[in-house]
């Protein structure tokens, strides 16, 4: 009865000429807002922040642009992706700190090139792009001129295409979408590193509805040249404070001694960094002791096998 019935309708239907077709599938759109990796989860967890880049490389139609600035490459399947996107007419332009070769590093650039003319190239810079002293490229840079059906779309991150940015360490990145403001600013940003020449007065910032991005070098060394002194010497107690950061030196010391003083005016602070020892040593000892002697919880991320935290986070809950 149940095959009688099925066959019944499906001639109902052919008579009346209907043909019923399955709904289309969205076009892809990148999540905006924060996303973040954890190195103690498993592999999807580790690997969430490059899926989520890796999604935007394979829904980029040809035409498009890809950029990409970062530190450190060595993750095979994003190298994989871009030169899918390369090969299927999109353009990819790459901008790599030059303090390591890969092979990931070598492969792009066999396929991308190094010149500028047809516009996909893999470039590397020395020394941050913008100084002519021992710097880093630290910017790490995922823009999207379309993919799927979004346009503009900027992936600002922590964590490098390289598997210490997947299993080694916690990362995040926060994607706009649609925001042509910072979506212009970011490239021009990467226009900006891309001829290597000294300019370490380059700091400034851009503002699109509630947000705002900053871009550096920042002439100066003294507190009234550091941002983020500035952020904390806008802050009034009660207020919480909580801040995450992979590197940190005495020479900015006064940072530390900044979330002393706020600590003891009635402020809560928490600092969460990888303290270690030796050339793992990446928050100087001057700054573990300002901010310890003066009450500050801390938590060292090096004990949790290794891992560190890579994030650089500051959240304030002020009024």
């Amino acid at each position: 009865m149940r095959k009688l019935f099925r066959a019944v309708v499906a001639l109902s239907v052919l008579a009346l000429g209907v043909v019923i077709v399955p709904p289309a599938q969205a076009a892809y759109t990148p999540a905006a807002g924060a996303t973040f990796n954890d190195p103690t989860g498993s592999r999807s967890q580790q690997t969430v922040l490059m899926d989520q880049i890796i999604a935007a490389v394979n829904n980029v139609p040809a035409g498009s642009v890809i950029r990409v600035v970062a530190y450190s490459f060595d993750y095979q399947p994003m190298a994989n992706a871009l030169i899918k996107a390369h090969d299927r007419g999109a353009q990819v332009r790459l901008l790599i700190d030059s303090h390591a070769s890969t092979h990931q590093i070598r492969l792009l650039k066999n396929e991308l090139g190094t010149g500028t003319s047809d516009g996909s190239y893999l470039r590397t810079c020395k020394y941050s792009c913008m100084s002519n002293k021992a710097s880093f490229i630290h910017s790490k840079l995922y823009l999207f001129s379309r993919t799927g059906g979004a346009k503009y779309v900027s992936m600002n991150s922590s964590a490098n295409p390289a598997e210490t940015g997947i299993s080694k360490s916690w990362n995040n990145t926060y994607t706009t979408v649609g925001d042509k403001t910072l979506y212009d600013a970011n490239v021009d940003n990467f226009n900006d590193m891309l001829p290597d020449k000294t300019n370490t007065d380059y700091y400034h910032t851009v503002e699109s509805g509630n947000l705002k991005e900053y871009f550096f070098p920042r002439a100066g060394s003294t507190k009234k040249s550091d941002t983020l002194y500035n952020i904390l010497n806008d802050v009034s107690c009660p207020s919480t404070i909580k801040l995450t950061t992979y590197f940190w030196t005495s020479a900015r010391l006064y940072l530390a001694e900044k979330l002393t003083a706020l600590q003891k005016a009635g402020c809560h602070v928490e600092v969460i960094y990888p303290d270690g020892s030796g050339d793992q040593n990446t928050v100087y000892a001057a700054v573990t002791a300002e901010l310890r002697d003066g009450g500050i919880p801390t938590w060292n991320t090096r004990p949790v096998a290794g891992l560190y935290v890579h994030n650089k986070v500051i959240l304030i809950d002020d009024t």
